[in-house]
């Protein structure tokens, strides 16, 4: 680790400050792939999208690209959240 008079280095602030937020970058990710989720459920659910899936050859599941995402953001969210609390956890037993 680098010193500058009695201050860490930059380098060491920006690994805490990750270290820190990623539970709550965690939480968001998981937040945002629920409300994707659930509006790509309800795109597919839609008087409109089963209309058009009986009378046209067209895409059938409208919402299917907002469902995976929500999935994928919920799945990476939830990662940097056990991530997040792992590594608070492992910080405050080395003290």
């Amino acid at each position: 680790m680098v010193y500058y008079g009695n201050k860490r280095c930059v380098y060491s602030l920006n690994k805490h400050f990750w270290e820190v937020h990623m539970g709550i970058i965690g939480v968001l990710l998981m937040i945002a792939g629920l409300i994707s989720t659930i509006y790509g459920y309800q795109m597919n659910n839609s008087v409109e999208a089963q209309l058009n899936a009986i009378f046209s050859s067209g895409q059938t599941n409208p919402g299917m690209p907002f469902i995976i995402a929500g999935i994928a953001a919920l799945v990476i969210g939830a990662i940097l959240l056990v991530m997040g609390y792992t590594k608070k956890g492992k910080g405050d037993s080395n003290s």
